[in-house]
């Protein structure tokens, strides 16, 4: 546990740094508005803001390499010793899902914390009663996020390894965030752009789009639909992965 908890460190490092990069000396800003940052509501669906996503995405990409083999590090060496002592694969599982599901509220909320310390320290943020509402949402949704590709990425990596999992879910999730910062062009049109984000993933941690159709809730259920599908998968994996077979893993990440 403590090896994972020191990368909480990492998450409040990138909370105060974004308030660094987005908060300017002469201007002040509310505690909703300080959240709001983090979660991308001045990213518009424009290839100039590129730059902003890979910015503001970094933390999210942090978290999935640091616990990409969260799960999947027990499938490699004496794997056989480590399951012959868990009478049950799929309870086990489920249990490393919910402890994963902790440290992504956890990391999250470190983010939240170190922007935090930085914009008080800097004088440079006042309170707003709407904070608690935007942290509710950015905490559920970027932690049910977190937990669905990080998963993802252990699953895949007990059937090929950890190299091609990571590759197979960061370009899916690249794919994602290219053709939302191509929407307004690709899609012309508010009708077009709307369904183009409605359908795209990555467009939900975007609280622009949140506010702008009001998906928040939709936000949340879709995030946690996604982490129970990718569980179950998980549960049908683990419980027929044949722990007979040679260790996958070469190198990893």
């Amino acid at each position: 546990m403590r090896y994972y908890l020191r990368f909480m460190l990492v998450a409040a490092g990138c909370g105060a740094f974004a308030m660094i990069y987005y908060i300017f000396p002469d201007k002040t800003i509310s505690s909703a508005q300080l959240i709001d940052i983090l979660a991308m509501v001045n990213v518009m669906d424009e290839p100039t803001y590129l730059n902003h996503i890979t910015f503001l995405y970094a933390p999210m990409l942090f978290f999935e390499i640091f616990f990409g083999m969260y799960i999947y590090r027990h499938f490699c060496t004496a794997n056989y010793y480590f399951f012959s002592r868990k009478n049950n694969r799929v309870k086990w599982f489920l249990c490393e899902c919910v402890k994963l599901y902790g440290y992504a509220l956890i990391y999250i909320l470190s983010t939240i914390l170190g922007a935090g310390i930085f914009a008080m320290c800097s004088k440079l943020v006042y309170y707003d009663a709407l904070m608690w509402r935007e942290c509710l949402y950015y905490v559920l949704i970027y932690a049910s996020h977190l937990v669905a590709v990080t998963l993802l990425i252990n699953v895949i990596a007990i059937l090929t390894n950890s190299t091609v999992a990571f590759t197979i879910v960061e370009l899916a999730v690249m794919t994602q965030i290219a053709v939302y910062s191509m929407s307004s062009k690709l899609f012309g049109g508010e009708t077009g752009e709307f369904k183009a984000l409605k359908y795209n993933p990555f467009a939900y941690l975007v609280f622009w789009v949140q506010q702008e159709y009001n998906r928040y809730v939709q936000g949340i259920v879709i995030y946690l639909v996604l982490v129970i599908l990718v569980a179950m998968v998980g549960c049908i994996v683990v419980s027929r992965h044949d722990f007979i077979q040679s260790n996958n893993e070469t190198e990893g990440f």
